[in-house]
């Protein structure tokens, strides 16, 4: 039986059903155990290449910098009813040790089993995943049949995740690599346009080229008579301790202050980490640990 058919979603339209359904936390929660408790229905499930050619190289601090484009993989779940869900793994050598090669080699067993079963994804095959080496690999799987799932509930992703959830926007943020302060200024002004209000600048190299970076980003917003931007900073492990707190403080000498730091430190720098996150939230600055977990 469909996905469809058991949770009874689709034939009571979707949005409808879950609103009536999710009149208070304690309903939308129990909407949400039954939604994902329920089984997939799976056609076909493959995996493949999936190359992306970057408009403009992406230099960031590490040695995992995209200079011409991504080789990821693209997974697709194809449930009985005809139902398409993709997911797609992003593989980072110098971060994780994965490419598109090895997460081929991991998913294609995987994939080859799925072929004409039905599963509960979230439940007791969860452990499905657990035959995946890499993290890419089982994101890419778990978000193609989540994606699956959600389309035949004619539910969007945030609904099926969270039923209780009123989302009337979606805020996101947009990265500005280590370019030079005249290449910020120029992206941020095309983001500015677009209506972005949050910037993730990369940083990690030089504090002052770094601290001009983002002085030009903000200036830009200015020059548009914008609001001045969430600044989200992200050095993907270029600073020392003594470093990343003294670009800190650069910046809140010139009244900024960065909502995000990003990975300051090298991933094993724990006690650099713990340095730079007792300075940064010391002046309400949150210190997000990426590359370390």
């Amino acid at each position: 039986m469909s996905l469809a058919a058991t949770t009874g979603v689709a034939r009571v339209g979707g949005l409808a059903w879950l609103r009536a359904q999710t009149t208070d936390r304690v309903s939308a929660r129990a909407v949400r155990l039954q939604l994902m408790s329920r089984e997939v229905a799976i056609r076909k499930c493959s995996v493949a290449p999936l190359n992306v050619v970057l408009k403009n190289p992406f230099p960031i601090a590490s040695c995992a910098s995209k200079t011409a484009g991504s080789k990821n993989v693209l997974v697709t779940v194809e449930t009985m009813d005809g139902v398409i869900g993709y997911g797609e793994g992003a593989p980072y050598r110098g971060i994780s040790t994965d490419s598109q090669r090895t997460l081929m080699r991991d998913l294609r067993p995987v994939c080859a089993t799925l072929t004409a079963t039905t599963l509960q994804p979230w439940g007791r095959d969860a452990a499905m995943l657990d035959a995946l080496k890499f993290s890419a690999a089982r994101a890419a799987l778990e978000m193609a049949l989540i994606d699956a799932a959600a389309k035949t509930a004619h539910l969007s992703l945030y609904q099926f995740l969270n039923p209780g959830c009123v989302a009337p926007e979606l805020v996101t943020d947009i990265t500005i690599p280590m370019v030079t302060p005249i290449e910020a200024a120029r992206l941020a002004a095309q983001y500015a346009a677009q209506g972005f209000t949050r910037i993730k600048v990369k940083i990690g190299s030089r504090v002052d080229a770094d601290v001009n970076r983002v002085l030009a980003v903000i200036a830009t917003f200015a020059v548009w008579g914008l609001s001045t931007p969430h600044i989200l900073l992200d050095a993907n492990e270029g600073y020392s301790a003594a470093a990343a707190i003294e670009l800190l403080r650069q910046l809140l000498a010139r009244d900024v202050h960065p909502c995000i730091f990003e990975q300051p430190v090298q991933r094993n720098d724990t006690a650099g980490l713990r340095a730079v996150t007792d300075f940064a939230e010391s002046h309400d600055i949150a210190v997000l640990a990426d590359e370390s977990v």
